[in-house]
């Protein structure tokens, strides 16, 4: 059995709507590519269409901002609890870095994810994929 444990930050559930929104987009742009992509490589979206996506109010930076905080700020502890797991514990944030950025007057959100979120997003039967359920 795998448990994932909230240790640190809130999420609400429009930032939890956004961050699927983030988790698509990016799984998207993985299976596009030919290679894992490099530890420095950001996905990014216009902000606008994230917010629509999720249901929010397009318009608000200030709460989008709030809401990738909460992303950012959110750590997890993931805890295997079967007897032949290598893995006994990890602990990550679900955001590695977060940007907001003006592009001929559009707000556009980059962001990177830990290793094993990126992992778990390039090929969710590899094992890495029950920590996004």
């Amino acid at each position: 059995m795998t448990v994932m444990v909230l240790t640190s930050g809130r999420m609400t559930a429009t930032g939890r709507k956004i961050y699927e929104v983030m988790l698509h987009i990016s799984q998207v742009r993985l299976d596009a590519m030919n290679a894992m992509p490099p530890a420095d490589y950001m996905f990014e979206a216009p902000l606008a269409a994230m917010l629509r996506s999720s249901g929010a109010s397009e318009n608000d930076r200030t709460d989008a901002k709030r809401y990738l905080k909460e992303m950012r700020d959110f750590t997890v502890d993931w805890e295997s609890t079967a007897p032949g797991d290598g893995v006994k514990w990890q602990g990550f944030s679900m955001l590695s870095e977060v940007i907001i950025e003006l592009r001929n007057g559009e707000n556009w959100v980059r962001w990177s994810f830990p290793p094993t979120i990126i992992a778990a997003l390039r090929d969710p039967a590899s094992g890495h994929g029950s920590i996004l359920k």
